[in-house]
């Protein structure tokens, strides 16, 4: 059986597409929470700091 093998800089090219979808997208969930923290507060309920989104991280390994 023959394995096909991607070239490097190809990889390295979606790799990278992916790391900057997924920074798009921590960006858009910190947003989401802060928007969601502002009208929890102008409704007068105290938010937790998630503000039922979660705790969102984004791990990146060195690859």
């Amino acid at each position: 059986m023959s394995e096909v093998v991607e070239p490097a800089s190809q990889l390295s090219e979606e790799y990278n597409t992916v790391l900057a979808v997924a920074r798009e997208v921590a960006c858009d969930v910190k947003y989401l929470a802060r928007r969601r923290t502002e009208q929890l507060n102008l409704e007068g309920v105290r938010g937790n700091g998630d503000s039922g989104f979660g705790h969102a991280r984004l791990i990146v390994w060195p690859g």
